[in-house]
């Protein structure tokens, strides 16, 4: 039987704070590395973690032009979930937003293709303003 953990008891908030320009990134950056080191992640996993805030916190501030929030959970176990919340205007397509090379701000469109190959598990949740359903495709990356 599986257990079902209780995000109440169970999980743990490690870092909580807003994103409103790159420079969040070096505390973000900071905080994360030791925790996952104290959480003996091995240095690959840790790099990768790494990265995938870096395109998360980069994604808010591009596309949300830094109306964001990012956070940090400590699952029961060495296992960290990160989340970030933007307040943008929403992908229009979801499935092209997530091939390498496409960008909607002229960048070289790596961001999601990165944070869905270096995460363990990745889910994105996206909705425009006032159009239509939401979309699933990431927000939440298990470490």
């Amino acid at each position: 039987m599986t257990k079902v953990y209780d995000s109440a008891t169970d999980c743990k908030l490690l870092y909580n704070s807003p994103v409103q320009n790159e420079s969040a990134l070096i505390l973000l950056r900071s905080r994360l590395s030791a925790i996952a080191q104290r959480l003996g992640f091995p240095d690959g996993k840790r790099e990768n973690l790494l990265l995938v805030a870096s395109e998360m916190v980069s994604n808010q501030v591009k596309h949300a032009n830094g109306r964001g929030l990012f956070q940090v959970w400590q699952q029961p176990g060495p296992i960290l979930d990160i989340l970030a919340l933007d307040f943008g205007s929403g992908i229009s397509c979801l499935s092209q937003a997530q091939e390498d090379g496409y960008s909607s701000v002229n960048t070289l469109g790596k961001g999601l293709g990165s944070i869905y190959r270096l995460s363990d598990e990745s889910f994105v949740y996206t909705q425009q303003e006032n159009i239509g359903p939401i979309k699933k495709g990431y927000v939440t990356v298990n470490c």
